[in-house]
């Protein structure tokens, strides 16, 4: 069994089922995996910057492989979930109860998602605050959210400790 396969089946599962059909399915495929990853689950899969936000060609083909392997998702569909990995699912599930009215999901996580990654990732941390995130999405391709969309957005992933904006001190 490809436990990474049946890895990405599980947290699937636990959104509704695992469905590559169509491009909003396929965003909330990766960003659901980036941020699990971000909270903790490290799936190994390596993310790049692309049309919608973090992007990982090789989670892709993954999906794509379990899309097509029907035996490996009914093998993968009696397997529990570990009470950790169930933790974390719980926080990203959270995230997307507090999804703006304006929003739909694949939209919201996409943002979600850009946020940590422009400000952890793409820049250097120190240069991304609160204040200017809205100007460094916009340099990155992202300009279709509003500025209390970001906040949102902002405040989800500072809740969890996972936008930091610590200053380093002098020696």
């Amino acid at each position: 069994m490809d436990k990474r396969l049946a890895g990405i089946y599980l947290v699937m599962r636990e959104f509704g089922e695992f469905d590559m059909d169509g491009l909003p399915n396929r965003i909330i495929l990766q960003k659901t995996i980036y941020l699990t990853q971000i909270l903790g689950i490290d799936f190994r899969f390596r993310f790049n910057w692309y049309i919608h936000g973090p992007y990982s060609p090789d989670l892709t083909v993954c999906a794509f492989e379990l899309n097509e392997d029907k035996d490996a998702q009914n093998e993968f569909k009696g397997l529990p979930i570990r009470v950790d990995v169930r933790k974390r699912i719980e926080i990203l599930k959270e995230w997307i109860a507090a999804k703006p009215t304006d929003l739909d999901i694949p939209s919201w996580l996409e943002l979600i998602s850009s946020v940590h990654y422009v400000k952890h990732i793409h820049h250097t941390p120190n240069d991304v605050t609160q204040e200017n995130i809205k100007d460094r999405l916009k340099e990155s391709g992202k300009d279709g959210f509003s500025s209390q969309q970001i906040i949102s957005a902002w405040s989800v992933l500072e809740n969890v400790g996972l936008i930091r904006n610590r200053k380093l001190s002098p020696p």
